[in-house]
């Protein structure tokens, strides 16, 4: 009998899987690219790096495929009986079943990586923006005309209200609060965007 080198993720989409098989080289440079990118966002603050970072990671349309990618490159492939069409379709042995779990496996571990690197894109991407540290009060905020600079929790005016334009990374160094109204006007822009970009799809 004939044997054909197969795995659970290669018979539940075959289509799929051969399209990813092709990609590996790709994925290589992909990559490379991206290490650089990570890199450098450990030491500097910068746009270039921004966008790269933006683009190559969380859910993307390029960052999803490059980790189906490597989930093809992890995934062990296993031998199966190939039976001719006349004869009747072989039970498939206990090593399918250990295809099987290894492939669950690699997706859970897919998303995930997908997930924490989107928690990641979103902490450099806060460490590049500029905000408005107010003192003595350690509230930043998005725009210097943010008209709750100055008052405080009862919208009554402050003395001696100082404002500097500082990075988010500069932030983290101090125990600062995010201005509410800022906080709420984020949220909505970010609902607006990823709404306006589902519908676009």
């Amino acid at each position: 009998m004939d044997y054909r080198r197969t795995s659970f993720l290669a018979e539940s989409a075959p289509d799929t899987y051969r399209f990813l098989s092709e990609l590996k080289p790709y994925a290589l440079i992909y990559a490379g690219i991206l290490a650089v990118a990570i890199l450098l966002s450990m030491f500097f603050q910068w746009n270039v790096v921004k966008f790269f970072i933006d683009c190559m990671m969380g859910w993307t349309l390029l960052s999803i495929p490059f980790v189906g990618v490597l989930i093809v490159a992890f995934d062990k492939e296993i031998l199966l009986p190939q039976a001719e069409h006349w004869e009747p379709t072989p039970k498939k042995p206990a090593s399918y079943k250990y295809s099987m779990i290894w492939g669950i496996i690699l997706i859970l571990s897919g998303i995930t990586a997908l997930y924490f690197s989107n928690q990641y894109k979103k902490h450099y991407s806060f460490q590049c923006q500029s905000f408005f540290l107010e003192q003595p009060t350690g509230i930043y905020h998005l725009s210097e005309k943010c008209e709750y600079i100055g008052l405080n929790e009862d919208e009554e005016p402050i003395d001696n209200v100082t404002l500097s334009k500082v990075t988010g990374k500069e932030l983290l160094e101090y125990d600062c609060e995010f201005c509410d109204a800022c906080r709420e006007w984020a949220e909505d822009a970010e609902m607006e965007y990823e709404s306006s970009r589902y519908y676009r799809q």
